[in-house]
């Protein structure tokens, strides 16, 4: 019983970390942790046009290749999408050594629209099969490739911006762990206060969002179906 309580707890501590993560990189902008440490750079800071990381700014003379590709005022996907995303996905595959984005999050409204505006593209492999039966979704959505995938974390940026994407190259931004510390694991203190017989530990992820390359990337605001 012992041994299944500190894998519950460690599956806690895990999945606590992971929701930590992820509202700091899906948040507006950097902000400060609960301990009061800096928290892990957002990608809304990275995936910018105009913001200067370690001394390169997109607005400087000679350094606009560091800018990574935004559009704030989409409008309606139905009708500007297919544009949009052309010129996206030339724009984020200039440097073709570094591929296309591996992944497209969406928050809730930029999804929806997506999906709203291909269903016109289904296509019916077959009339056959067991009667009675229908499904009308879309089972995977993607762009020359590029999985389409729903964000919860963003959502919080559709009260200021409407449908919100990012396109995402792994090989332009990455999360890697601090050098030389990954996690840090505070000394067991008791439990006892709360009336348990027990003693717990914080463990906290160490972790940083780099940029290697801005141009790769991309941020789509402003959707709506």
């Amino acid at each position: 019983a012992k041994i299944d309580y500190v894998k519950a707890q460690l599956d806690r501590a895990r999945l606590a970390i992971q929701e930590t993560v992820s509202l700091q990189l899906c948040a507006a902008s950097t902000g400060t942790a609960d301990d009061g440490s800096a928290d892990i750079t957002a990608m809304f800071d990275i995936v910018d046009s105009t913001g200067a990381i370690g001394g390169l700014n997109p607005s400087t003379t000679g350094q606009s290749f560091w800018a990574a590709t935004e559009n704030s005022s989409v409008g309606s996907f139905t009708t500007n999408g297919q544009d949009v995303f052309r010129t996206t996905y030339n724009a984020v595959t200039k440097y073709k050594m570094l591929g296309q984005p591996n992944v497209i999050l969406c928050s809730d409204a930029a999804y929806k629209a997506a999906e709203e505006a291909n269903t016109g593209y289904l296509q019916y492999t077959t009339s056959s099969g067991a009667l009675g039966t229908a499904d009308f979704g879309i089972k995977r959505l993607s762009y020359k490739g590029i999985p389409l995938v729903y964000e919860p974390h963003l959502d919080a940026r559709e009260a200021v911006s409407n449908g919100v994407m990012l396109w995402v190259n792994t090989k332009g931004i990455k999360l890697v762990p601090r050098a030389g510390k990954m996690f840090e694991v505070d000394p067991w203190f008791s439990l006892a206060p709360s009336g348990r017989k027990a003693k717990g530990s914080w463990i906290t992820f160490v972790g940083q969002l780099c940029a290697q390359a801005r141009s790769p990337n991309a941020k789509l605001a402003g959707i709506t179906a």
